[in-house]
């Protein structure tokens, strides 16, 4: 997966008719619609009460009728269907990988994320990781860039484990059919 993410505080891109500019406005347009979806934080916090209480949890908690609306949604989507949806959601307008070599727009920083299968033909498993790459064309969206992550770090980490959890839950739950 790979983005474009504004790194600056300020807008410096005063033109309406950039497609950055629009991705931005198609971001901020997605997000609005989702906050009048949301859920209230004390729902949230009593499912994962709840979760955490268990003796045996669910490996899925679903919380909110925008989380219902997007499995409810998923559920009748190939892959490359459910990809393009949130894509659309959230305007990114990167889709592959020339176009986000040639992307340079001043106050946006790259973010590159891959994951990598690692098998010793030895053994009878597959090693799945993740890798973070950022690039910052200048100091000043890097440091920009640092407080941010000093914010979310916790949250994306977090992310990546529930990611190689659900990996690792649906190879092992698998059914071949033969």
């Amino acid at each position: 997966m790979a983005a474009a993410t504004k790194a600056s505080g300020h807008d410096d891109d005063n033109n309406t008719d950039s497609q950055y500019k629009q991705m931005e406005n198609n971001m901020l347009e997605s997000f609005n619609q989702m906050m009048q979806n949301t859920t209230h934080p004390s729902e949230v916090a009593k499912t994962i009460l709840q979760a955490v209480m268990t003796d045996n949890p669910d490996f899925r908690y679903v919380v909110g009728k925008d989380a219902d609306m997007l499995l409810e949604a998923r559920k009748n989507m190939s892959d490359v269907e459910f990809r393009d949806l949130i894509k659309k959601q959230i305007g990114i307008v990167i889709t592959n990988a020339q176009e986000f070599l040639s992307f340079n727009c001043p106050n946006y920083a790259k973010v590159a994320i891959n994951f990598y299968l690692h098998q010793n033909y030895r053994d009878d498993y597959v090693k799945v990781s993740t890798e973070t790459r950022f690039y910052f064309p200048d100091q000043t969206i890097l440091k920009n860039f640092a407080r941010y992550w000093l914010l979310i770090h916790i949250f994306s980490a977090f992310s990546r484990r529930m990611w190689l959890r659900a990996i690792k839950y649906r190879t092992e739950n698998v059914t071949l059919e033969q």
